[in-house]
């Protein structure tokens, strides 16, 4: 269930567990950080996201949402999984990346487990519609910051292999970010229609 809760922050990395335990990171990049630590500080961070991503189909089975939605979900987890995977097959290309120090600073982990708790308990704590959106919500902002993470690397990635790899997962969640928010149009278009029919 540890997991499954870390999966619920979504758009954002966080390191350490949630729901109160203390949060133990190497701390922030020195100021005349290289472009490796850089590097290997960018890839830290899109990593974790991605693994927390490809779980968060588990929710679906404490939690039941409309099959359009179901689906979505699970799509995203599929993806940021294989994502996940793809790149860390790359990590011993040269030059070598070095998972480790994400580069943040005590105080924005705090503040990311502060967010990833409400998370938490916006999701496990409704059903229906309301879960729908909140979870529709977060997927939206997670699959935004993956790609905004992608383009980052992009920028000073010498490595052909992971270039490929990096421009492959951006757009595919830019298309998966896309379909998010088509998703909760749909939704409000529902509710606009019934709270007009039962006006009439």
């Amino acid at each position: 269930m540890g997991r499954l809760k870390l999966s619920l922050l979504l758009c954002l990395c966080c390191s350490g567990a949630l729901m109160g335990c203390r949060i133990v990171v190497p701390g922030p990049l020195p100021a005349d950080a290289g472009p490796e630590v850089q590097r290997n500080a960018g890839y830290t961070n899109l990593l974790s996201v991605l693994k927390d991503e490809s779980s968060v189909a588990g929710l679906l089975s404490i939690k039941t949402v409309q099959p359009e939605t179901a689906d979505l979900i699970k799509m995203i987890a599929r993806k940021a999984g294989a994502a996940a995977q793809a790149l860390e097959k790359l990590f011993a290309d040269p030059p070598p990346i070095t998972i480790g120090n994400s580069g943040l600073p005590v105080v924005e982990i705090e503040a990311r487990t502060w967010i990833a708790n409400r998370t938490t308990v916006a999701l496990l704590g409704n059903d229906g519609a309301r879960l729908e959106y909140n979870l529709l919500l977060s997927q939206q902002k997670a699959t935004d910051y993956i790609a905004a993470l992608c383009a980052g690397l992009l920028k000073d990635e010498p490595s052909e292999a992971r270039r490929t790899v990096l421009r492959s997962v951006k757009q595919e969640f830019i298309d998966l970010n896309t379909a998010v928010f088509n998703r909760l149009m749909a939704m409000e278009h529902r509710a606009t229609e019934k709270g007009s029919n039962a006006s009439d």
